[in-house]
């Protein structure tokens, strides 16, 4: 009666008695790669945490970094600037930050512009952003044309434009004038402040030569 009753229980306890065995296993073997996932650094770009999630965002950090190297080979070979760390993953870094801010294209096309906004942190990036943004119409996009004519007033401290309190539509107007003179290199800004200069004193001239008669027989009456 006894081998009646519990035998098949016998049988079916050693069939699966390997899953009893095995459980605690898998659950040490979870455990390990959940606390393991939890020590790797958090700031980490897309590409380098999921390879397969990254598609063209992590080819437009590669190229960013490319072209932020290119413009500065010193810093990207020593992996640091005056103190301030500039590897790849730092650069990278920045880069995803700016596109939390502007987008991924935009995003590159500032950088392909002006690859020195990557040695300004985020947070740095990010404050400008802010501050200029509180300048501008809750409906406008002034402030994301401006960014994207010249990059560099996003590398402008928070506490400058608080000292100088600039107007937006001063800073856009500027930053499209710049823009404009862009493909004359980096003296573009240089040569087109001295050359409106000097073209503001030639038409001067000429319209006091033109004037002079007609002021001297104004005179002489």
């Amino acid at each position: 009666l006894f081998c009646r009753n519990f035998g098949p229980m016998a049988v079916r306890s050693s069939r699966f008695g390997w899953l009893v065995l095995a459980a605690p296993c898998l659950g040490l073997a979870w455990c390990s790669c959940f606390l393991t996932a939890l020590r790797q650094p958090s700031r980490r770009t897309l590409r380098q945490v999921w390879p397969w999630e990254a598609g063209a965002g992590g080819a437009q950090a590669a190229e960013a970094y490319d072209l932020w190297k290119e413009e500065f080979p010193v810093a990207a070979a020593k992996g640091q600037m005056m103190g301030d760390p500039c590897d790849r993953s730092t650069i990278e870094g920045r880069f995803s930050g700016l596109c939390s801010i502007v987008g991924a294209n935009v995003a590159l096309e500032m950088v392909r512009k002006e690859p020195v906004l990557l040695l300004w942190s985020t947070a740095s990036v990010e404050g400008s952003w802010r501050y200029l943004k509180s300048l501008e119409d809750s409906d406008s996009s002034v402030v994301l044309e401006a960014v994207q004519a010249n990059p560099r007033l996003l590398t402008v401290p928070v506490i400058e434009y608080e000292r100088t309190s600039p107007s937006l539509d001063s800073l856009a107007s500027s930053a499209a004038f710049f823009d404009k003179l862009r493909f004359l290199g980096p003296l573009g800004p240089f040569i087109g402040i001295s050359g409106g200069f000097i073209a503001f004193l030639v038409i001067a001239r000429l319209t006091t030569n033109a004037l002079s008669p007609v002021l001297q027989a104004l005179t002489a009456q």
